[in-house]
């Protein structure tokens, strides 16, 4: 967990902000081009430069911080779900495709990365854990919808 909480830090230094934005355009263009891919009609309506995309980088980018921190050697992640709450209440969509949403997030969230940590410290093993990190979260995401 230190090495992994140590390599968040280095996205913190990045931005938080920066690092969102890039994280979520890449996985609104993945999310595109999987609807297109397979003939569905669920776009998000989120434009690069509008500010409901901004916002949604930035919160994106706090749940993640929230999830990398909130682990403890005693009871793990469970406390996460009351911690990213709000999260959920504010960016909540229902019309998506969540196996793509999965696919596009977790293609954001290694795009992010490459830029930020670079290619070097981007193993097979390194990728498992980050992407066993956004099931996490979003396992934490789906207690909050299940008890809106």
């Amino acid at each position: 967990v230190r090495l992994f909480r140590s390599k968040w830090e280095a996205v913190v230094e990045f931005g938080l902000v920066d690092a969102g934005e890039i994280l979520c355009d890449k996985a609104i263009q993945t999310y595109d081009k999987l609807l297109e891919t397979h003939n569905m009609r669920m776009g998000a309506p989120l434009g690069r430069s509008s500010e409901v995309f901004k916002q949604f980088a930035e919160h994106t980018m706090k749940a993640l911080d929230v999830t990398v921190m909130s682990h403890s050697e005693t009871t793990g992640f469970c406390t996460l779900p009351e911690k990213i709450k709000d999260f959920v209440v504010t960016c909540m969509v229902l019309d998506i495709c969540p196996t793509f949403a999965r696919r596009a997030m977790m293609d954001g969230l290694f795009t992010m990365l490459s830029r930020v940590l670079g290619d070097q410290d981007l193993n097979e093993s390194v990728l498992r854990t980050w992407s066993k990190l956004y099931r996490v979260l979003e396992q934490a995401i789906i207690v909050n919808i299940v008890e809106y």
